[in-house]
């Protein structure tokens, strides 16, 4: 029997490999589907694991014809798709969310509003003017604008207790260090009262928002007055 190369070894190997592939899947052309690749440097050779693939296959995109390390290639039109499957997974949910929502209208909701690429809370009048810019300068007819939004629940993102904050720092302390403080203080009582009246001043700016699925905020009768009064605007 000859004595073969590293190298030849390698190509004996791949030759005989049998590599179940899909139809936009091809052998790595850098490993041939052997996951691991004979480097050559000076007088020295090793073998390493294949950079250019995972599993012994590249990705061929079906639009672009580029081959790949994983299926995601970045060209346009794959990346159309890529959004177009997203948008349709959370049009389903929205609308299965939707068929089991409690529906009001516009001008009966009190609350506030999270809109889609914004990351600050919206009121109604803000809503009234996001859709008065989509009709009026945008063009855009009833079937493109939204149907409703969701309502909202706001959740504080922190409390100012005197009493836990107390707690809380006494951890580092000597033991049961707590137990030794005099949290019935009038002066500590006093220093709560202030705490609670600057919380209470700030408002909103202390909570962030939720949509809250279960209930939907109808838009289409605000969408109409919109409508009406560009009209009216039109007409001056």
């Amino acid at each position: 029997m000859s004595n073969l190369t590293t190298q030849e070894l390698m190509d004996e190997l791949s030759s005989k490999l049998i590599l179940k592939s899909e139809e936009n899947e091809i052998l790595c052309p850098t490993c041939n589907g052997l996951q691991f690749a004979y480097r050559q440097q000076k007088d020295n050779g090793y073998i390493q694991g294949c950079t250019d693939c995972h599993n012994g296959l590249n990705y061929v995109c079906k639009h672009c014809g580029k081959s790949n390390k994983t299926d995601h290639c970045e060209c346009e039109k794959a990346e159309q798709e890529r959004r177009s499957a997203y948008n349709n997974i959370e049009l389903e949910k929205n609308q299965k969310l939707f068929s089991k929502a409690t529906k009001i209208k516009f001008n009966d909701y009190k609350g506030k509003f999270i809109l889609e690429n914004d990351d600050f809370i919206k009121d109604s009048d803000d809503v009234f003017q996001w859709l008065y810019d989509k009709i009026k300068y945008e063009g855009l007819s009833d079937e493109e604008l939204p149907k409703f939004l969701w309502s909202t629940n706001p959740e504080p993102v922190f409390t100012l207790d005197v009493e836990d904050i107390i707690l809380d720092k006494c951890e580092d302390g000597y033991d049961d260090m707590y137990s030794h403080l005099d949290t019935c203080d009038e002066d500590l009582l006093k220093a709560q009262e202030y705490l609670n009246k600057w919380y209470d001043k700030q408002g909103d700016m202390v909570n962030t928002y939720y949509e809250d699925y279960s209930i939907a905020v109808l838009l289409g009768d605000l969408i109409k007055e919109i409508r009406e009064d560009i009209e009216k605007e039109d007409l001056k």
